[in-house]
């Protein structure tokens, strides 16, 4: 049998049982404890601790309850095979957006990688490349099945919507469980654990506050289409504030834009819109491939930022500074939500149950572009 260390916080504010269980379990499920190993005795164990009998007591029963282990008379506590294949401690993460938000991207995935480390789990990345025009959806399989042949213990997709439905499907066929970081596609999907977005936006309050201390009496709401995850028009009409909308024309064939074609369009749309006459007082991009045509376009046009016309975009993932300013932006935390993601795949390593997220919320960070009087 294996020498297991086991480590004790005592400035933790977990109780010591939940210590001791949470090490003997992965010792278990992360395949250092084999199906037939015996347990430490519970005098070996208060010796490697430094604990007291009832606390071994209340731990060996907690995994006897779990199944991982069995006590036999004269044997001590044996160990016995795991639900389902052992853990080897290895958790693949599925990029496929990297192109599109570097920065967000980045700072998830190091953070992603980091948390894990900690709770002893490596971490591998694979990024998905797509074709931005005639194939959108389409990206070279052979380097998702790859990584997948050796069966990593779960995954972890970060995707976009349009994207996330042929990367369903290659992980139910090849049986790996993975957790999306965006909702399902529709179908039964047998692999995954969990789905979901960001909490929700607790910034457009204070998004139209700002408006109305800045005397702002007219914005321009510039989207893709007139849905949209986080919609200030109504908040904005009802503080008086009147509300123009700028929305990009869908594909004939009915897909979504590539990333090139969502710049060139930002920026098509607001050159035939200045030429209409007077802007808004604030433009509120909706998405920041937008921005990245939007803003060039009001440059040409002798616009000036913020001096003419204020600016608020959405999703911040870093293309680069455009502007000599900051942006003022809605935006997520990358590395708190990596924690979180980190966090839920780390539990379920240990209990083979995924527990409810709690991801952080969208905000509104306040950016030179759209500068707000103090007091």
């Amino acid at each position: 049998m294996a020498k297991v260390k086991i480590s004790i916080d005592r400035e933790s504010g977990r109780s010591l049982t939940d210590q001791i269980v949470d090490e003997l379990r992965a010792a278990v499920r992360f395949g250092r404890w084999k199906a037939g190993d015996r347990l430490p005795t519970r005098e070996e164990l208060m010796a490697m601790c430094g604990v007291s009998r009832n606390v071994v007591k209340a731990a060996v029963r907690r995994l006897v309850a779990e199944g991982l282990v069995v006590t036999r008379p004269r044997l001590g506590c044996i160990v016995t095979r795991p639900s389902r294949r052992p853990i080897r401690g290895v958790v693949l993460h599925v990029d496929a957006g990297s192109h599109g938000m570097p920065y967000w991207n980045v700072v998830f995935s190091e953070s992603f990688r980091r948390a894990l480390s900690a709770e002893r789990i490596d971490c591998h990345d694979v990024v998905l490349f797509y074709d931005d025009h005639d194939k959108l959806n389409s990206f070279d399989r052979g380097r998702l099945e790859r990584e997948l042949v050796k069966r990593p213990d779960v995954a972890l997709v970060t995707a976009n919507q349009t994207r996330r439905a042929g990367i369903q499907r290659i992980l139910d066929a090849y049986d790996v469980p993975y957790v999306m970081a965006c909702p399902a596609a529709p179908g039964r999907h047998p692999q995954m654990l969990w789905s979901g977005l960001c909490g929700e936006c607790v910034g457009m309050d204070a998004f139209v506050a700002d408006c109305v201390r800045s005397g702002i009496r007219s914005v321009m709401w510039l989207a893709s289409c007139a849905k949209s995850d986080f919609n200030p028009c109504e908040l904005l009409k009802k503080s008086g504030i009147a509300v123009e909308h700028l929305f990009l024309c869908r594909k004939p064939d009915g897909n979504a834009f590539g990333l090139k074609q969502f710049i060139e369009l930002g920026r098509d749309r607001m050159l035939a819109r200045m030429k209409r006459g007077c802007l808004c007082d604030l433009l509120f991009v909706a998405d920041d491939h937008l921005a990245l045509g939007a803003i060039p376009a009001l440059i040409e046009g002798g616009v000036r930022i913020p001096e003419d016309l204020k600016l608020v975009t959405q999703y911040n993932k870093g293309f680069g500074l455009v502007l000599t300013k900051s942006l003022a932006r809605i935006e997520c935390d990358p590395a708190a939500t990596a924690a979180e993601f980190a966090r839920g795949v780390a539990e379920w390593t240990k209990t083979e149950r995924f527990p409810e997220l709690s991801l952080p919320p969208y905000v509104y960070a306040r950016g030179d572009t759209f500068p707000v009087p103090k007091g």
